[in-house]
């Protein structure tokens, strides 16, 4: 807590590696996610968007660099489906809006995401969601143009085929907007995409046959039609004809239902039952 406002803060740790028996290359490690770290922090200084985790500040000691931002009771969304199961598809589609809204200011900041996913996706009581930092974010002149380098340090379920297949600079805003498909696609799932393949396999699917995440079959009957349609935009094969963030928030999938209020789904009550903020600090 901080000690003049009374907020609830987080703490998030990055350590840095120091197991290696080459002193030169436990250094180089260490220098390297420091200096990622720091990258970071400079771009999460600029970002400032409620649905974006606020920068607090940070600290550095030892081999431990530490920075600081909100509380959030609920977690991430992550967290929540492994607890609780899969969202129904209203609730998917709020928190979608609330996550594409985020994004949309990231790529008008020249900001790529590069990991997007649930356990990237903050959420407090309020049922309001944020979007987390990561090592991996990138500001790029032209957020259209070629793109940064890939690294196979992204998460591979969530990757599109061109960033697999990728020989260059292929990183764009619209990589981010495959990994919102496959974000939603846990939501409505309760599953990571392909999550019957292996790495390789998904390897495979994704660099040699082009093709997106299968729909579970459990679900499919249970899924509307502008779901559909909103999960197949953000797999669009052709990076240049992928929607972006801004146009996606015009889908039908994304309009606001004024008779669904999260205080009352049952995802808050399960929350709710787990967080009992006076018993913090004892």
């Amino acid at each position: 807590m901080e000690s003049t406002s009374g907020q609830f803060i987080a703490v998030k740790e990055i350590i840095f590696d120091e197991t290696d028996k080459n002193k030169a290359a436990r250094v180089g490690k260490s220098r390297l996610t420091a200096g990622l770290a720091r990258h970071v922090v400079q771009i999460a200084q600029s970002l400032d968007h409620p649905r974006i985790l606020p920068y607090l500040g940070h600290l550095m000691k030892d081999n431990k660099f530490s920075i600081l931002t909100e509380f959030f009771p609920g977690g991430t969304l992550g967290a929540c489906l492994r607890k609780y199961g899969k969202f129904g598809e209203l609730q998917a589609s709020n928190f979608t809006r609330q996550i594409l809204e985020g994004l949309a200011y990231m790529h008008s900041e020249g900001v790529i995401h590069r990991d997007l996913k649930a356990d990237k996706i903050y959420l407090d009581l309020n049922g309001t969601c944020k979007i987390g930092w990561n090592l991996m974010m990138e500001r790029v002149d032209h957020p259209y143009g070629e793109g940064v380098p890939e690294t196979r340090l992204w998460s591979t379920y969530w990757q599109g085929p061109e960033v697999i297949r990728s020989e260059g600079l292929n990183y764009t805003p619209k990589s981010d907007i495959w990994s919102l498909g496959c974000l939603l696609l846990e939501l409505v799932s309760g599953q990571r995409p392909f999550s019957e393949e292996e790495v390789i396999g998904t390897i495979y699917r994704l660099g040699t046959l082009s093709v997106s995440p299968p729909i579970p079959d459990d679900i499919i009957g249970e899924l509307r039609a502008e779901t559909f349609a909103f999960l197949y935009d953000c797999w669009t094969i052709d990076v240049k004809e992928r929607p972006t963030a801004e146009n996606l928030l015009l889908s039908p999938f994304c309009y606001i239902d004024k008779s669904h209020d999260f205080l009352d789904s049952d995802l808050y009550g399960k929350i709710r039952a787990g967080f009992l903020p006076d018993q913090i600090g004892k």
